[in-house]
């Protein structure tokens, strides 16, 4: 019995030795790719590894359109600022400031943050409210608290600036009108450009080769950020964000308690975007405002780490201004906050591990203000950027006339198996006929997926129970005029073959010929005013 024990004893030492002995060498693999002059890379312990951004292939000419209209300052309700007034090349894309002051008359609840690499990042906005930069282009264009100008407005004001005319003709022809959406692409096209360049930091040459490129303290840094450190844990990938969301204790910003304007733009955007007790909450929620849900209460997205000597004060509402004042604030286990995530705990680094942390957190740095010369060429010339008090000649048609684009009209031809389809004879406002026909589109229909699956199909998920579209470029079943001037045989020819660039599919595989029908004399006894009265060219 003894010596199964002594047996039993010795196995098990002998596996926590060979347990100890593959940590050590795991241990050293970390610590001898941070050595200094090694050319291996860091182990990033099943992380997304940190490394250079791929470079985007941007259209050029969009790129300078963008440009162009980012910093004019005519896109704004009053033209006395410019997407660049809150995003300054030579602050990196930000405004240096802790808070944005916003549009004029209002002031911002927030930091800016920078543009540098922004369209890189899964969602926008600090609390991801926007998941695109074509729409938080849209949104601080067109927000009270931003730009405050009424996209319609503003398609107004390019159509009527000759050069932008003449620049948005060229990209997109001459069939397309000035519309906003185009506007928002050029200028996401050079927030595009706004990449951080591989061979620019000490960081990613390291990483593509030059075992040279950090400093012994930058090395010792890296390993501070994947060990000790706990950096990784967020930070990762080659953004150094994981684009979630977490609650690390920032405090609110002073003035949220002491500025009266700052707490009208936060309980604004707090009602607008519809959140529980609005206007009884002072602090800033985050991404609460987003999902309303409470985990969420104080989260906010894991920032980049790139450019980071460029971009301060950091946080969502800038309450530190330097990056060893972030180190302190996570050695400490961030701050005091009933929502904080567990994760933040105390880390215990040693003076000197937080000296490299920060070393290797500015090797991520551009070795230069990177796009500090983005301004476009003519700015600063005599009428650039623009202002609405200069002489109408400056920037305005006299015969403006000429520059509205007429869109080419439609054709539709029906196909000649659909022309003399008719509605049968009685069935237009038909009780039976519409009741069955109600059925349908209230209730929907089996159809089977691609993938073999059946799933109901209803027509008002698209366009509404009450004939109201709800479906981006759904037909309004309200609309008379329209309604009828079509004819029988199109009607039909559109519910059984469906509707080109729209969700629209056929139905003849999945509804009878008389099943159709009744949906069509649903659609017209329900919705259209006046029902169908539709009355064929003799």
């Amino acid at each position: 019995m003894e010596m199964k024990r002594s047996k039993r004893f010795i196995i098990g030492m002998g596996g926590l030795s060979v347990i100890l002995v593959a940590l050590f060498i795991a241990s050293s693999s970390v610590s001898a790719g941070m050595s200094e002059g090694s050319h291996s890379k860091p182990i990033w312990s099943g992380y997304p590894p940190l490394g250079p951004l791929a470079q985007e292939d941007l259209n050029k000419a969009e790129v300078e359109l963008g440009r162009k209209l980012f910093f004019d300052n005519r896109y704004t309700g009053d033209a006395s600022d410019s997407c660049a007034t809150c995003h300054v090349p030579e602050k990196g894309f930000g405004d240096g400031k802790q808070l944005s002051n916003g549009y004029p008359g209002t002031a911002h609840f927030r930091n800016a943050p920078s543009l540098i690499n922004a369209n890189r990042q899964r969602e926008q906005m600090w609390m991801g409210s926007n998941n695109a930069c074509d729409t938080t282009s849209r949104t601080h264009m067109t927000s009270q608290l931003f730009m405050n100008a009424d996209g319609r407005y503003i398609e107004e004001r390019t159509r009527q600036i000759p050069e932008y005319y003449a620049e948005f003709q060229k990209l997109f022809g001459i069939d397309r009108t000035i519309y906003f959406g185009k506007i928002q692409r050029v200028i996401c096209k050079f927030v595009s450009s706004l990449t951080s360049n591989p061979k620019s930091n000490a960081f990613d040459r390291f990483m593509n080769g030059d075992g040279s490129a950090l400093t012994a303290q930058q090395k010792k840094g890296m390993k501070v950020f994947l060990t000790r450190g706990k950096c990784i844990r967020c930070h990762n990938g080659a953004l150094a964000s994981d684009s979630n969301y977490y609650n690390i204790g920032v405090p609110d910003h002073p003035e949220l308690s002491t500025n009266p304007t700052r707490q009208v733009g936060l309980r604004y955007e707090q009602m607008i975007i519809g959140l529980p007790m609005w206007d009884k909450t002072i602090s800033d929620t985050g991404r609460y405002m987003v999902t309303k849900e409470k985990k969420d209460i104080g989260a906010f997205r894991t920032p980049s780490l790139r450019e980071l000597k460029y971009t301060g004060p950091y946080m969502h509402n800038g309450t530190m201004s330097t990056l060893a004042e972030i180190v302190e604030f996570y050695d400490m286990g961030g701050g005091p906050h009933p929502n904080k995530n567990a994760m933040i705990q105390p880390l215990g680094l040693l003076t000197s591990e937080k000296a490299a942390l920060v070393a290797f957190l500015e090797s991520m740095s551009s070795d230069s203000m990177p796009y500090a010369d983005a301004r476009p060429a003519k700015y600063g010339e005599i009428g650039y950027p623009y202002g609405l008090n200069d002489p109408f000649e400056t920037w305005v048609l006299k015969d403006p006339g000429h520059h509205y684009i007429e869109k080419k009209k439609e054709v539709v031809v029906v196909p000649d198996e659909y022309k003399s389809k008719a509605m049968p004879a009685g069935w237009w406002g038909n009780p039976d006929v519409v009741a069955a026909g109600k059925v349908l589109y209230q209730d929907g229909f089996d159809v089977k997926t691609k993938k073999g699956n059946i799933k109901k199909q209803k027509c008002a998920k698209c366009h509404g129970v009450s004939g109201r579209p709800k479906a981006k470029k759904a037909r309004d079943f309200r609309v008379a005029n329209r309604m009828n001037s079509y004819t029988d045989g199109h009607l039909f020819w559109r519910i059984s073959e469906g509707v080109p660039k729209t969700k629209m599919k056929g139905w003849k595989e999945w509804l009878s010929e008389e099943q159709r029908w009744q949906v069509l004399a649903y659609i017209y006894d329900a919705f259209t005013v006046g029902g169908r009265n539709y009355a064929p060219a003799e």
